[in-house]
């Protein structure tokens, strides 16, 4: 499996210099490492004032944050182990509390 960085150069690649999503005229992004999970990137483009970045079909084209609904017990398919495998990756390394005090 590829590590984070060569997949993160890739994207930015894709981003900066491929334009996969529009032109880009600026970027700042940070990586992370937390307590459980992989590390991730947070990263914050501004578009060329031609990226229709307003409208809500070009954002559903590029962008989702659903989780898959959880197969039927009694399913024991491939795809619905696999969905179930995905499920429980997503919920041990992607969800986390905030810690510390506000």
């Amino acid at each position: 499996m590829p590590n984070l960085s060569d997949l993160f150069q890739e994207f930015l690649k894709d981003m900066l210099e491929r334009d996969v999503m529009g032109k880009v005229v600026a970027v700042v992004y940070s990586v992370e490492h937390q307590m459980k999970g992989p590390p991730h990137a947070h990263c914050l483009f501004t578009m060329d004032k031609s990226v229709p970045v307003t409208d809500p079909a070009w954002v559903d084209e590029y962008f989702n944050s659903r989780i898959p609904l959880m197969p039927d017990p009694e399913d024991h398919s491939e795809e619905a182990n696999d969905t179930r495998a995905y499920i429980e990756f997503l919920a041990d390394t992607h969800f986390h509390d905030c810690y510390g005090e506000f």
